[in-house]
C-alpha cells in the first residue's frame, strides 16, 4: 500500500467534514427547496464533488502498466511482449521526437519488466506499484496489521462522527461499507498467485489495487453523505412520544381546570338560589298576618248582609 494513503485519507476526511458536510446540511435544511428536492440536490452535490475530487487524484496517478502497454488485466505474457515490442519501436528515443521520449520509454520498459514477472505482476495487481518499489510481499504479516489498523482507525472516526440517536442509521451504513471494503481487501490478498477477485469482463484494464484505492478515496464522501442524509431523515420516536405525552398532560390539565371552574360556578349558583329561596320564604311569612284580618272582616260583613236580607225577606214577604 502507498505510504501516502494515510495522510491523503486524513486530508480527504477533513475536506469533507469541514467543507462538504456543512454545505450538504445547508442544502437539506434550506427552505428554498421541498423535502424531496433537498435530498436529491444534496446527493447530486456530494456526488459531483466526490467524482471531481477522485477524478483529479486519479489523473495525477497516471496510467497503470496495462494501460501503458495497451493490454488487458488478463493478457498473456505473449500479448505483453508483442505490445512492448510495438511500443518500444515507437517510443525509442532515437525514433521519438518528443522531449520526454526517454521517460516514456523507461515507463514502458518498467511496465514490461513487472508484467512479465509472475510474482511481481501478482503483487502489482493486488498491492500497487509502491509494493514493487518497497519489495512488499502478500504473505507479509505487517501488511495485514497495516490494513487492520487502518480500518480500526476509520471505524473509530466514523463512530465519533455519528454519535447520538440521529447518527445510528448512518453508523450502521458506514460500518456496513467498511465491512464490504475490508472483506474485499482481505479476499484480494488471500487469493492464490495469478487469481483475481474481479471477473475478466469487469474493468479489464483496472487492477484490484486501483479498485481498492477508489473505494478508499470514495469512503469519506460516502461516510459524510450517510451522516447528512440519515441525520436529515432521522425521526426521534422517543422525543415524539414525550411531546405527545406532554400535549396530553396539558390537555388533561386544561380539562381539569375547566371542570373546577364549572364546579365553582355551580356552587355559586346553588348558593345564590338558596339565598333567594330563603328571602322569598321570609317575605311570604311577613305578608301572611296582614292578609288574615282583612279576610276576617270581609267574612263578617258578608254574614251581616245575609242576616239583614233574611230579616227583610221574612218581615215583608211572610207577614
Amino acid at each position: 500500500m502507498a505510504d501516502g494513503d494515510g495522510s491523503d485519507g486524513i486530508v480527504s476526511l477533513l475536506f469533507y467534514v469541514v467543507l462538504v458536510y456543512p454545505a450538504c446540511n445547508w442544502i437539506l435544511t434550506s427552505k428554498r427547496f421541498s423535502r424531496r428536492r433537498s435530498i436529491v440536490y444534496a446527493i447530486l452535490f456530494l456526488g459531483v464533488i466526490a467524482i471531481a475530487k477522485v477524478a483529479l487524484e486519479w489523473k495525477d496517478r497516471g496510467p497503470n502498466h496495462y494501460q501503458l502497454l495497451g493490454v488487458g488485466r488478463t493478457a498473456s505474457v505473449g500479448d505483453i511482449k508483442q505490445a512492448y515490442k510495438r511500443l518500444s519501436l515507437e517510443l525509442h528515443p532515437d525514433k521519438n521526437p518528443s522531449p520526454d521520449a526517454a521517460d516514456q520509454f523507461t515507463a514502458v520498459k518498467d511496465a514490461y519488466d513487472v508484467l512479465t514477472d509472475v510474482e511481481f505482476r501478482d503483487i502489482y495487481n493486488k498491492l500497487g506499484p509502491e509494493a514493487i518499489r518497497t519489495h512488499q510481499r502478500l504473505d507479509d504479516s505487517q501488511l495485514m496489521l497495516q490494513i487492520a489498523v487502518q480500518y480500526i482507525v476509520w471505524g473509530v472516526i466514523a463512530y465519533m462522527l455519528t454519535l447520538g440517536k440521529s447518527g445510528e442509521s448512518a453508523r450502521s451504513l458506514v460500518f456496513t461499507g467498511e465491512m464490504v471494503m475490508l472483506v474485499f481487501e482481505v479476499a484480494n490478498i488471500r487469493k492464490p498467485q495469478g487469481a483475481s477477485v474481479l471477473p475478466p469482463w469487469f474493468l479489464p484494464s483496472m487492477t484490484e489495487f486501483e479498485l481498492v484505492w477508489f473505494m478508499r478515496a470514495m469512503f469519506p464522501a460516502y461516510m459524510n453523505g450517510c451522516r447528512s442524509i440519515c441525520g436529515y431523515l432521522h425521526v426521534d420516536y422517543d422525543e415524539q412520544t414525550r411531546t405527545l405525552l406532554r400535549a396530553l398532560q396539558k390537555g388533561h390539565n386544561d380539562v381539569m381546570l375547566k371542570v373546577q371552574l364549572m364546579t365553582t360556578e355551580t356552587k355559586d349558583l346553588l348558593r345564590e338560589l338558596e339565598q333567594r329561596l330563603q328571602e322569598s320564604a321570609t317575605v311570604t311569612a311577613a305578608e301572611a298576618p296582614a292578609k288574615e284580618p282583612a279576610a276576617a272582616g270581609k267574612g263578617r260583613s258578608t254574614l251581616w248582609l245575609l242576616l239583614g236580607a233574611y230579616v227583610i225577606y221574612y218581615y215583608f214577604f211572610q207577614s
